[in-house]
This record gives structure tokens, C-alpha cells and sequence, in this order.
């Protein structure tokens, strides 16, 4: 710890050692953990939704008359053979 107390002083070497002692008890941050989670889906479905809407007027596709969060899911997941090889893969091994 002498060596990260000469770089960041003694308030950065005690913060350091706060959020080692921390990192120490996973099971406390289990709702920082799943809180973080959700606003990762959050984040990275805005990316895709985003994405496509730019894609879309590069490519000028019309839009769906449909909408909603089910619609979504069919266009982007469910009509992807990517999706089509992971659900058969699931279901071949039963």
C-alpha cells in the first residue's frame, strides 16, 4: 500500500483501501449487481433501437405501421436465423 499511498496520498490511499475492504463482501452488493444489470439491458437496447432507426433512413426502409415492445423483439430476435440456430441448438439437446 506504500507504493499507491506515494501516488495518490494518504485520502486516495483510504479510499483504495475502503473499496478493497469492500469488494471483499460480494454479497452486499447484490442489489448494485442487479441494478447494474438492468441498466446495461437498458442501455444496450436503446444502442440497437437507435442503430436501426439510423440504419433505416440510410437504407430508406419504410417503417412498421406496428409497434410496441412485443413487435420489437419479433423483428429484431425472432426473425434473425442467428436466433433461429441458438433456439433449435436449445432445443436439440433435450
Amino acid at each position: 500500500m506504500s507504493s499507491i499511498r506515494e501516488m495518490l496520498g494518504d485520502t486516495g490511499a483510504k479510499a483504495v483501501e475502503a473499496m478493497l475492504a469492500g469488494a471483499s463482501r460480494p454479497a452486499a452488493g447484490v442489489l448494485a449487481t442487479i441494478l447494474g444489470i438492468g441498466a446495461l439491458l437498458f442501455a444496450a437496447i436503446g444502442v440497437v433501437v437507435q442503430l436501426k432507426d439510423a440504419l433505416n433512413v440510410v437504407w430508406d426502409v419504410e417503417e412498421f405501421e406496428e409497434s410496441g415492445l412485443w413487435h420489437f423483439a419479433a423483428i429484431t430476435c425472432c426473425r434473425s436465423p442467428r436466433c433461429w440456430r441458438s433456439a433449435f441448438f436449445c432445443w436439440s439437446r433435450y
